[in-house]
């Protein structure tokens, strides 16, 4: 499977910097037929420090260290993407 094309991928991280961070995630997810993660700003035990956000996958949820992060794409798309 192709990823999202070039004008795909502009529009999401326009809507993450936007601050649209959950109506881009669901795009993605219907992008790829996926069901779409939860993301919340908050911690896990463990890895408070060592991280600035983590998808826990039996959840389905990722988790934002701040909400500077929650509307960075960089960290928020390479945390969907695992």
């Amino acid at each position: 499977m192709s990823g999202p094309d070039d004008l795909m991928q502009a529009k999401i991280v326009h809507l993450i910097l936007n601050k649209k961070t959950e109506e881009a995630l669901e795009k993605l997810s219907d992008f790829y037929h996926v069901d779409t993660p939860e993301i919340v700003v908050g911690t896990i035990k463990g890895k408070r420090r060592t991280v600035y956000a983590v998808y826990v996958q039996k959840e389905r949820k990722i988790y934002a260290l701040n909400s500077d992060i929650f509307y960075n794409p960089f960290v928020v798309l390479h945390e969907y993407y695992h």
